[in-house]
């Protein structure tokens, strides 16, 4: 059976520490027995700088967070996470000349930023979309973490000398899937109103003239060559990937069968299916969401017509997929395209 990351797995190399969450949440108040509890974890073990836990162990210690802490703690969590705490992505980050080289960076070492997420780019003409997406699962808890991604993101531009974001106008731009949360006002307001929920995925949007801005260094030359000397090293190192992320692999290259799906993983249908229950979905709902996100892309970014792409996602009519369009999305395929494309 092949090896994926999991909620199962006993051990997981988060990226970011989990001292990071322990200590936010005593800032809120909360006691160290709370935030521990049930967790496994003692206040000695998170002194260890190589600590490594599982997933529910991390996932307990976030829900302790959010039973005593605020409903915003996730992008509050975020701000509080400079980029220098992020090891070689900090390391990277700073010795980047441009933001494209940042955007870069993100997609070929997404395990740098979270061992939770991976991110897609695509370009249009006009913008960059960094769609995230689950790498594991799909637990709850993983609003929150997208939360403090987000606010992670954004605050870090400035730290590395993008100045006020929000000078950008809709330069950067952040969609959220699902409803917006009571704090949306809050939200709101950091990100200079360039925020809207309810989107299919959770993506950034930044206009490609924003891209090519230079980043303040003081020495480009020596910043291009330590860049090139860590990515050379991080080339090096082994990656796994999450069961999802290898999941949506196989539908980009048309295996829609789930029982095909679980040869191709090397386990068996059984198994497959536990895996999916524990990472809070389905197959059926996995294989809706990427049908949807290429479906709006390529609606919105093509020519395409209804009936090919229909058919290329591996519908057996034209109905049934324009249904699941408009039931997901709450527009036709053709009134998508029309409000989307220019």
């Amino acid at each position: 059976m092949k090896k994926l990351i999991g909620g199962q797995d006993p051990l997981f190399p988060w990226v970011l520490h989990p001292n990071y969450l322990f200590e936010y949440g005593l800032e809120l108040g909360i006691s160290p027995t709370e935030l521990l509890a049930n967790t496994g974890i003692s206040e000695k073990d998170l002194e260890d700088v190589d600590l490594l836990i599982s997933w529910q162990q991390y996932r307990t210690l976030a829900d302790n967070l959010a039973l005593k802490g605020h409903a915003d703690w996730g992008f509050e969590f975020g701000l509080r996470l400079p980029v220098a705490s992020h090891g070689l992505l900090g390391l990277l980050a700073l010795n980047c000349v441009t933001w494209e080289q940042v955007i870069e960076i993100q997609e070929s070492y997404p395990i740098l930023i979270s061992p939770i997420f991976y991110v897609i780019r695509r370009d249009s003409e006009e913008f960059c979309y960094i769609t995230v997406h689950p790498e594991f699962t799909r637990d709850p808890i993983l609003d929150r973490s997208m939360e403090a991604y987000f606010s992670m993101n954004y605050r870090a531009i400035e730290q590395m000398g993008g100045g006020s974001i929000k000078d950008y106008g809709d330069n950067f731009f952040i969609f959220v899937k699902g409803d917006p949360p009571p704090y949306h006002r809050k939200l709101r307001t950091f990100y200079g109103g360039n925020i809207e929920w309810n989107n299919h995925v959770n993506q950034i949007r930044i206009r490609k003239e924003l891209l090519s801005t230079p980043i303040p260094n003081a020495n480009p030359i020596a910043a291009n060559a330590t860049r090139r000397m860590l990515q050379a090293q991080l080339n090096q190192m082994s990656a796994r990937k999450g069961g999802l992320n290898e999941l949506r692999e196989l539908f980009v290259k048309g295996v829609y069968k789930q029982e095909e799906c679980a040869k191709q993983l090397y386990t068996t249908l059984p198994t497959f299916k536990r895996y999916l229950k524990g990472a809070c979905t389905t197959f059926s709902r996995e294989l809706a969401m990427f049908r949807i996100d290429e479906a709006a892309w390529l609606a919105a970014n093509s020519i395409i017509s209804m009936a090919e792409l229909s058919d290329r996602l591996g519908f057996q009519d034209v109905n049934s997929f324009g249904r699941l369009f408009k039931n997901e999305l709450g527009v036709s395929f053709s009134e998508y395209r029309k409000a989307h494309q220019s």
